[in-house]
């Protein structure tokens, strides 16, 4: 492919925002960046819902909404003592 800048006729390998990197590192970032944004969901308890829905569809039961399940978790987390300050 070739593209035209200043009058001038170049081939794309010589556009200056496109990196090539041929040996799969973009890749590697990708899969790298993919892991660490689930590692960080799982950290912040946002796949809890996602983690109870597939445990409980392999046991062969009927998974609560996800309005429920936070419902749920509000009930389970608050309705005990605190034990801070």
């Amino acid at each position: 492919m070739w593209y035209v800048r200043k009058g001038i006729i170049l081939p794309t390998y010589h556009l200056p925002h496109t990196t090539y990197l041929g040996d799969g590192t973009m890749s590697k970032i990708r899969n790298q960046l993919r892991k660490l944004w689930e590692f960080l969901r799982e950290l912040a308890g946002e796949n809890d819902y996602a983690c109870y829905r597939n445990n409980t569809l392999a046991k062969g039961q009927e998974p609560l909404s996800p309005q429920e399940f936070y419902l749920q978790q509000l009930q389970r987390r608050y309705s005990r003592i605190s034990h801070c300050c």
